[in-house]
């Protein structure tokens, strides 16, 4: 059994508070860079290690997975001298995630959940938004701006079969 991932790009509505959450990672992913300040860290383990509580509790109205990925990015900018960047996307973990029929839901917070309209050109991309739908296939890390998503989709494919049945239904 192999993975096979097909990542779709959709142009995409956000409601307010998804919109909300996109202006909060750029203050979370600079509030990590302001407390690593000029520290070099080997490895994101000992990044997150060194300001993981802070950041928790700094902000904690959001859904820890997304004060996880806001250390990640922030992670990755210092390693690549970004750190100054404005940014204007989140990056979603698939634990925050699932997909509607063509929206995706978001856990801000425990309970609270933001929205996001998909806009659906093609028979491959409703197929595969169908298959996240009905979890045949897993969803990959979701990078999201304003305007713009995209999603992974994972998909195992069995090399022992003649025919690849899921990889036939997107061909």
């Amino acid at each position: 059994m192999v993975e096979v991932t097909v990542s779709l790009l959709l142009k995409c509505q956000c409601d307010p508070a998804v919109k909300k959450l996109i202006l909060s990672f750029d203050e979370m992913v600079n509030w990590w860079l302001k407390q690593a300040g000029n520290q070099k860290f080997k490895s994101y383990v000992s990044f997150r290690q060194a300001f993981y509580k802070k950041a928790r509790e700094k902000f904690k109205p959001w859904n820890s997975q997304h004060v996880e990925n806001s250390g990640l990015v922030a992670f990755l900018m210092q390693k690549r001298g970004l750190a100054n960047k404005k940014l204007s996307f989140v990056l979603l973990s698939p634990l925050t995630v699932s997909v509607q029929k063509t929206k995706l839901r978001i856990s801000l917070a425990p309970r609270k959940f933001g929205f996001v309209m998909l806009t659906v050109k093609n028979k491959l991309q409703r197929e595969v938004l169908s298959l996240l739908e009905d979890q045949i296939c897993r969803l990959g890390q979701v990078f999201l701006t304003e305007k713009w998503v995209v999603l992974p989709a994972i998909i195992p494919v069995d090399l022992t079969q003649k025919e690849a049945k899921l990889i036939s239904r997107l061909l």
